[in-house]
């Protein structure tokens, strides 16, 4: 049974005292960002991806470089060019239209950024230790509780949890004891992973502040044989009715203002899409100096006229000149400069 509770408003907690069913990982990433709208779940997304693996400059970050990149690459939420075919060409389109966009999308993201990002890191942990035969899923009770199961896959043996960490939040389980009943779970020794699975219960610690229930940010790591598998569970409030409504209200009011601002930055990037798809850029570079005779560069003239012949090279296609100078020797009468330029043209 799922049990979807408003953040600001009372209700009862929804118990769970059946076994969690073995949702896929992607089950469970969606259940974490259920709240969160679509353009705010993508924009996370991608602000994520992009943080992962391009560096603020546009480039596909050296770390990123790897076996593993073209999983990631499936990952984005990201249309790309029929020109990227491989993985590293789409990265690079990516991190490269990224740049001009990384603000948009992380404006767009910032009501739900850290919700998706953890989300996200689970997903990636779950995906990680199925492959090695073990499935590991959760389930919350907003905004107290949290169910996390195991299973195994395909009769996998010697599975087994070694330790575990907790941050304001305790746990309980009887799936380890041998008669059945209900044990603190703390990490604090090795337990098999019994053949049918195991469930684990955990509760976060509250706090009172000025009246009001409150539930820090709260997060418990379980190292597997196979892998980490870690849950968090965002800051929450429990207010009394006339606060709950008041808060309510107020946060209709700025997700109606948040879905026009989306709405718009949504046009902006598709139009900038758009652009960067359509458009070609032919590169190129030349010397100029007192003469022709310099270096294995095409010669282009005066010192003096550097765009003149820029735009021979660009203008005749109709396509826009970008130059820029990128050495300056002295020598001769005007020096000795290298010049890179390239032809924009949609």
């Amino acid at each position: 049974m799922n049990c979807i509770s408003i953040r600001f408003a009372i209700g009862a907690l929804c118990l769970i005292s059946q076994q969690l069913s073995a949702a896929d990982c992607a089950e469970v990433y969606a259940g974490a960002t259920r709240n969160i709208r679509t353009n705010e779940r993508e924009s996370s997304e991608l602000e994520y991806y992009f943080n992962k693996i391009c560096s603020r400059t546009g480039e596909v970050s050296s770390t990123a470089l790897g076996a593993g990149l073209d999983v990631i690459v499936e990952k984005i939420p990201f249309k790309f060019s029929v020109n990227s075919t491989s993985a590293f060409q789409k990265a690079t389109e990516f991190c490269k239209v990224g740049t001009s966009l990384i603000t948009q999308w992380e404006k767009e993201s910032s009501y739900s950024s850290l919700v998706v990002v953890d989300a996200l890191f689970a997903f990636n942990e779950c995906k990680a230790i199925e492959t090695k035969g073990l499935l590991m899923t959760h389930q919350f009770q907003v905004p107290e509780s949290v169910l996390i199961s195991g299973s195994r896959k395909d009769g996998i043996s010697n599975l087994s949890i070694g330790s575990a960490t907790f941050n304001n939040i305790k746990c309980e389980s009887a799936s380890f004891s041998t008669d059945g009943s209900t044990q603190p779970f703390d990490g604090s020794k090795k337990l098999e992973i019994p053949m049918d699975g195991f469930n684990i219960s955990c509760k976060r610690i509250s706090e009172a502040v000025a009246g009001k229930i409150v539930f820090p940010r709260a997060s418990v790591g379980i190292a597997t044989s196979v892998g980490h598998y870690t849950v968090t569970l965002p800051d929450e409030e429990l207010n009394g009715y006339d606060l709950s409504s008041e808060n309510r209200k107020k946060y209709e009011n700025l997700q109606k203002v948040k879905d026009q601002q989306a709405a718009e930055l949504t046009t902006t990037i598709n139009e900038l899409k758009a652009r960067l798809e359509n458009v070609s850029v032919m590169p190129f570079a030349f010397h100029t100096a007192d003469g022709p005779v310099w270096n294995n560069l095409p010669f282009g003239g005066d010192a003096n006229a550097p765009q003149n012949y820029a735009n021979g090279i660009c203008n005749p296609t109709g396509a826009i000149t970008v130059l820029k100078i990128v050495t300056d020797l002295p020598g001769g009468g005007h020096g000795m400069q290298t010049w890179a330029g390239a032809c924009l043209k949609k």
